[in-house]
């Protein structure tokens, strides 16, 4: 499949959120504070947050890190990085198409 159709066709079928994990400018509201399960550390910043995030629901602090998950947390795949695929766009497709055939298997699926 050509690159433009296959993202065409990854927009069409996946909500994407990212998490900056590497932000460094946006600060939490005094309120928002707080000392991390994780890392036992103040977290003060955005990125510090979101790190936190992915360390106590994954168990990684990879960078870029892939997750397919429901609408309601189900876990579709195992999570994975670049390193994961081998930077092979073909393996990479194949975690996104088994995640699809996960997400239809479990009912969630159009």
């Amino acid at each position: 499949m050509e690159p433009a159709r296959c993202f065409e066709n990854f927009k069409e079928r996946y909500i994407v959120v990212s998490l900056y994990v590497d932000d460094k400018k946006i600060k939490l509201p005094e309120g928002e504070q707080f000392t991390g399960r994780y890392s036992k550390r103040k977290m003060t910043m955005l990125g510090e947050k979101n790190t936190e995030i992915q360390a106590c629901y994954f168990n990684s602090n990879s960078q870029p890190m892939y997750v397919l998950m429901t609408g309601e947390e189900i876990l579709l795949q195992n999570p994975g990085s670049a390193e994961t695929f081998d930077y092979d766009s073909k393996k990479f497709k194949t975690f996104l198409d088994n995640g699809l055939k996960e997400f239809k298997r479990i009912g969630n699926g159009q």
